[in-house]
């Protein structure tokens, strides 16, 4: 079922950790679930205290996208639509203190999703298909964890999925904070975006109305990055959903054309189950 839009206004909705940041780990305290129970580490995506839902089930949860305050819902409906519950991870409003399995039917700011380049599919099931594969190159090279983890996030593309009203990320998001001075445009032969310096080490790069990728934000400058630190991707799906993606560094691995690759093959995924633009 694809997903219905509202038109009320919204908040900046909070933001997860960048990808680069996460932990890279792979071992057996890591071995998937069958069931909706959460999972503290998941190879590639590191650890959070409260931890993942993340399952192999692929019955449809109803996720219906709306502001919230203190916990407390301040607008109508923005979007609903259901996805699989194998994609998502996480949820802003639902913690497996409180939701062991999460519900079938949620209210809430944003879902974390995660799914593999190029097929799209659950990170969950693929996960299950390619861990055989690594232990049994273990087995043969006696080799480290660390390299099956790094093949594991060169695949990964996460992504947090957010209601917003028509117009309010371009006011908002896409363009450049106080904080955030030019540079120089980023060029390359599929583009063009500004460059900006941010807080910290990161870097910012801005697209124009109508582009696929509309703001990208990288841990430190494309010189001494690494090709499996991640980047957030900022993608519009439609007039009242918006997307955060996180995948490894476009810098290093292939521009604008690469970049552009996985967020076409991400829209490609989702826009099964979102209508999108």
């Amino acid at each position: 079922m694809k997903c219905s839009t509202g038109s009320q206004p919204r908040r900046h909705l909070r933001g997860r950790g960048t990808g680069h940041a996460l932990a890279v780990a792979f071992g057996t305290t890591m071995l998937l679930a069958s069931g909706p129970a959460p999972a503290t580490w998941i190879p590639g995506m590191g650890d959070i205290p409260n931890g993942f839902y993340f399952t192999k089930k692929m019955d449809p949860i109803r996720v219906t996208l709306r502001h919230t305050a203190g916990g407390e819902m301040i607008s109508e409906p923005l979007a609903t639509f259901e996805i699989p519950r194998a994609y998502i991870f996480l949820s802003s409003l639902h913690s497996e203190k409180d939701f062991p399995d999460l519900p079938p039917e949620i209210v809430t700011d944003s879902i974390f999703i995660a799914m593999t380049y190029p097929d799209g599919m659950p990170y969950s099931l693929a996960l299950d298909d390619r861990r055989e594969g690594a232990r049994a190159d273990l087995e043969r090279e006696k080799a480290s964890y660390k390299g099956h983890a790094h093949r594991f996030r060169f695949v990964l593309m996460e992504s947090q999925i957010s209601g917003s009203v028509p117009n309010a990320y371009e006011l908002r998001t896409f363009r450049p904070y106080k904080y955030e001075h030019y540079i120089d445009d980023y060029r390359d032969a599929h583009g063009t975006l500004k460059h900006y310096s941010t807080l910290g080490t990161s870097q910012v790069y801005l697209g124009q109305p109508g582009d696929l990728i509309r703001r990208i934000r990288c841990f430190g400058d494309s010189e001494h990055t690494n090709p499996i630190f991640f980047c957030d991707y900022h993608t519009v799906l439609s007039s009242h959903v918006v997307a955060k993606v996180t995948f490894v560094d476009f810098r290093v691995n292939g521009g604008l054309e690469f970049a552009e690759g996985r967020i076409l093959a991400f829209k490609a995924a989702v826009c099964r189950y979102i209508d999108c633009d």
